[in-house]
């Protein structure tokens, strides 16, 4: 697998070159058009890939158009890649060698940078160029590398340091081998009554064919059905329904798919799902390649967008090198994403914090509401509330990400009088809905025993969220708090504040929660330090009261609806 290369000297890319990495297995391009996305991608397949094919007899040979403007040559471009694991290297202990920056390892963790002359590589392998002045230890850590490499002995600087090179080169041969899919794709019908509607089949190797193959494998090649399940499983992610079927039919001239007790022709559904499974099925056959994707947002609604991606993170195991101008697919959970912009040539920047990726997506013409509003919004009264609240979601389902699936918001216990959650009220009340229709709003009963009354502003909050779909979620006891057993919340006081003694307040879930005493018989109700209480409660899961797990499953049953 890649794990990054230097784009020189190549169409909008000047001589001075510019770095791709630290890489990831998906690994996301974004910027306007004309900024040099593509030509990354092209990069990868005319210059990388030839470079280290097996068997390459003669250098790269570019054309006028991948030359840069400028007119310089390629000459010299660098990647990493990882070295697999063997004897050789596990018996080689030097923490460190660098000679000139061209070969590193850090604590041999498989990482190599190497220099690639394409005017060498008709000798059938990489030429060291100038051969480095060492210093004497340098010169013996090199000579030994090289012998636990090659199996040799004796020889020179000028035989080591080439020869390291290319031993590593063999190790990178087999990573990079790349399937280009542009961003303009229809597949090709054979049924006539399609005709209208898409591109013919011409012959030659079709879609259909190949997936007839996996559906139905040799004998000695039973593994291929799994393939075929993947993908009956993630269109029926897409269609909502779990029991779909695809079926090749005997005369191979359409797929099938039934869903809902009727099967259609893939080329009757609609043109989101038609993309979708072909990109999908392009994957699974490809997986042992290296995927460059044009623009896999064409013709998908972001629910579309969103599954495709999550298919590729989870159900392959290829490398990505994706451009997109979509918000869904920037926010790829675990993919390594870089901007790139053009000015007097085209620049790469990794893109690494929330910030950067919206500072990068602002110039994509996204406007904040388009990127800053997840899809489910939880209004708390305060910051203790959402580290209760955070941590009770994930304990329920991992995979739901803060900020991207959810939002946590703060209105303050003063100001719930002053929200609404109806559409007629905006003049007297700050408004909800128009900052997300998916909504939900906890808060404190405040009640100090069974027999007490819910407050009238808290009912008409209620009433009101109801009524658009929302959810209200009034705490089963006195305070959010109160979730937690007697023996806890002591446990969590006395932690933090070392003048407590004791709680003050009852057992029972109406009392007040955090009020304790000092060994001087003294009361507290106020003061306390919230925010470390509650990351104290938090390591106590098993000391949360099951009253809690009803309305949490609510919300988190209404999270992962708002984000299908």
């Amino acid at each position: 697998m890649l794990r990054g290369f230097e784009v020189k000297a190549f169409r909008n890319f000047d001589a001075a070159g510019q770095w791709v990495g630290p890489l990831k297995r998906v690994n996301i391009l974004i910027g306007r058009n004309n900024s040099g996305k593509s030509n990354v991608l092209r990069y990868i397949e005319k210059v990388i890939s030839p470079t280290i094919e097996p068997g390459r007899t003669q250098a790269i040979v570019l054309s006028g158009v991948d030359l840069p403007r400028s007119g310089d040559r390629l000459s010299t471009f660098d990647w990493e890649f990882g070295l697999p694991e063997g004897p050789v290297l596990a018996s080689y202990d030097s923490a460190n060698i660098d000679v000139l920056g061209r070969i590193g390892f850090d604590h041999l963790n498989k990482i190599f940078r190497l220099p690639i002359t394409t005017q060498s590589i008709s000798r059938g392998g990489l030429y060291a160029g100038e051969v480095p002045t060492l210093n004497p230890q340098d010169s013996r850590d090199v000579h030994v590398l090289w012998n636990r490499l090659t199996g040799m002995s004796g020889g020179s600087i000028n035989q080591w340091y080439p020869g390291i090179l290319n031993k590593l080169l063999e190790a990178a041969r087999f990573s990079v081998r790349p399937y280009f899919i542009p961003s303009f794709r229809q597949l090709p019908t054979r049924l006539e009554e399609f005709h209208a509607e898409l591109p013919h089949d011409i012959g030659g190797e079709h879609l259909i064919d190949r997936l007839a193959d996996l559906a139905h494998p040799p004998y000695d090649q039973q593994q291929l059905k799994q393939k075929f399940e993947k993908l009956r499983k993630f269109v029926g992610r897409i269609l909502s329904d779990d029991d779909v079927e695809i079926e090749i039919p005997n005369d191979k001239q359409t797929i099938n798919v039934r869903s809902g007790g009727a099967f259609l022709p893939i080329e009757a559904l609609g043109s989101g799902v038609h993309e979708v499974f072909m990109l999908a099925s392009e994957l699974i056959l490809r997986d042992d390649e290296t995927i460059l994707l044009e623009e896999p947002e064409t013709h998908l609604h972001p629910h579309l967008q969103r599954r495709l991606m999550e298919f590729i993170v989870n159900e392959t195991t290829a490398q990505y090198f994706i451009t997109t101008h979509s918000s869904s697919i920037i926010e790829t959970k675990e993919a390594a994403v870089f901007g790139v912009s053009h000015d007097s040539a085209a620049r790469i920047k990794p893109l690494v914090t929330r910030q950067e990726k919206f500072t990068a997506c602002h110039d994509l013409g996204f406007k904040a509401s388009d990127l800053l509003q997840s899809n489910y919004v939880i209004w708390v009264e305060g910051p203790s509330d959402r580290v209760y609240l955070k941590n009770w979601i994930e304990g329920v389902d991992s995979s739901l990400r803060e900020g991207i699936d959810y939002s946590i918001m703060f209105y303050g216990g003063k100001l719930l009088s002053r929200l609404s959650a109806s559409d007629g009220m905006f003049d007297e009340f700050i408004s909800l809905l128009p900052l997300c229709r998916n909504l939900a709003l906890i808060c404190d009963s405040d009640l100090g025993s069974a027999s007490s009354q819910i407050r009238p502003t808290k009912l008409r909050i209620k009433q009101e969220l109801e009524a658009v779909d929302g959810f209200f979620w009034v705490t089963d006891g006195r305070e959010i708090e109160n979730y937690y057993t007697f023996e806890a919340r002591e446990a969590a006081v006395l932690a933090v504040h070392p003048q407590a003694a004791s709680l003050s307040g009852g057992r029972n879930r109406y009392s007040k929660p955090l009020n304790f005493r000092r060994d001087d018989g003294s009361l507290v109700e106020a003061g306390f330090d919230k925010m470390k209480i509650a990351q104290k409660l938090i390591e106590m899961p098993s000391a949360l009261r099951t009253e809690v797990r009803e309305p949490l499953d609510e919300i988190v049953s209404r999270i992962r609806l708002a984000n299908n």
